[in-house]
Parts: C-alpha cells; sequence; structure tokens
C-alpha cells in the first residue's frame, strides 16, 4: 500500500465539537430501591454511572454526571428535597 502522489502528512487536530446526550435507556438493578418519585411529575433511577431524573408526562430527562463509576446507591430524601449518590 502506498500513499497517493502529493499527500502530505497532517498533525490530528482535536475537534472543536461536542456531544450531547439527549437520552439515556436502560436500569441499574443492582442499586436497591433506587427509583424514587421526587414529586408527581419526576422520578429518580440510576443507568450505570449517570443518575436519570425522567420527567414522566413530558418524557424528557436531565441527568447527575460526573461519577466515575456505576452508581451503586442512590437516595432521595423528601424533607431536605436532597438526592445523594
Amino acid at each position: 500500500v502506498f500513499a497517493p502522489s502529493g499527500w502530505k502528512e497532517k498533525a490530528p487536530q482535536p475537534l472543536d465539537c461536542m456531544l450531547q446526550r439527549d437520552y439515556a435507556y436502560g436500569f441499574n438493578g443492582d442499586c436497591r430501591a433506587s427509583i424514587s418519585f421526587i414529586s408527581d411529575e419526576e422520578c429518580i433511577y440510576p443507568v450505570a454511572g449517570l443518575v436519570v431524573i425522567q420527567h414522566l408526562a413530558g418524557n424528557k430527562q436531565r441527568f447527575f454526571e460526573g461519577h466515575n463509576a456505576d452508581v451503586q446507591s442512590l437516595h432521595w430524601n423528601s424533607a431536605r428535597k436532597l438526592c445523594a449518590s
């Protein structure tokens, strides 16, 4: 295999775009009692290294990101309106 004539090798450049997560599919069933309703319209649950906040009526999602491994535990404190993962 030969390079085409006139070929000039270029140093790779980083892309000037970012990927954006639209939707997460799945569920971490190893995490006990991991689905919590945080309001009449939203619930939270783990998917791999994410915590998904699912808006039930609109089928929209928000995410807690930043975990460096699968979420092993998830708890919602309704009195303080606080989620820990």
